[in-house]
């Protein structure tokens, strides 16, 4: 990547001859990502079970639809009638690191996980 700029702002390195001034570098930068780096960081820091999600929570308080069987009445009917308006609980892990993939235009992810439904009097 190369970026033409000249700033005010003391960097820790010497920048390489012919930098000229037309973009400031306060305003730009250039981070290149190969998924190779990506996914190794991803397996030695989001191995088994790192991540871990339960519901409800702050963004999915005791009371909003998706904690209450029925939000699932339409779409799965013998729950609702099996447990009709009874609270959900979620408990979320991956069940190994997530592998980022880069296509033209596109980005993946894959992240198996494992989801625990537990209904309040089951």
């Amino acid at each position: 990547c190369r970026v033409q700029a000249q700033s005010k702002i003391p960097f820790p390195f010497a920048p390489p001859r012919g930098i000229s001034d037309s973009v400031d570098p306060e305003f730009i930068g250039c981070v290149l990502l190969s998924e190779h780096l990506v996914n190794s960081v991803s397996f030695l820091a989001l191995g088994k079970g790192a991540i871990r999600e339960n519901i409800p929570n702050k963004k999915f308080p005791i009371g909003s639809d998706l904690t209450n069987t029925a939000y699932f009445k339409n779409s799965l009917p013998q729950l609702y009638k099996a447990y009709p308006n009874k609270d959900v609980v979620y408990k979320i892990s991956n069940l190994r690191y997530p592998k980022l993939e880069f296509e033209r235009n596109l980005q993946k992810v894959d992240v198996p996980l494992r989801v625990l439904v537990q209904i309040d009097g089951a």
